[in-house]
């Protein structure tokens, strides 16, 4: 079995070799709506759905899990608010946050 897809700026070119031994009943793309498929192999459906709000490029993740570091205390953080040291069969045991 080999699945491609290529974008380009006009829309998708999917290809596909399907499996032999056992083939599927149906083979499912779901693509956002702004995404037109230029040449769909037979045998595949296309099912649409609403596009992202957020572009999810390499300096977007970056920023989002900085973010996210900044919301959640690291570990260090909560065993510095506790007064004495929790004991080693739970982590958080003795410690009020």
């Amino acid at each position: 079995m080999s699945f491609m897809a290529r974008g380009t700026a006009s829309g998708l070119d999917l290809t596909l070799d399907p499996p032999r031994r056992n083939p599927p009943k149906r083979i499912i793309v779901h693509l956002p709506q702004n995404r037109p498929v230029l040449k769909m192999p037979a045998g595949v459906e296309v099912v649409k759905r609403t596009g992202q709000s957020r572009r999810w490029d390499y300096a977007a993740v970056i920023e989002a899990y900085r973010n996210l570091r900044r919301r959640r205390p690291s570990q260090f953080q909560v065993w510095s608010v506790c007064r004495s040291p929790p004991p080693s069969t739970s982590p958080n045991a003795g410690c009020s946050l």
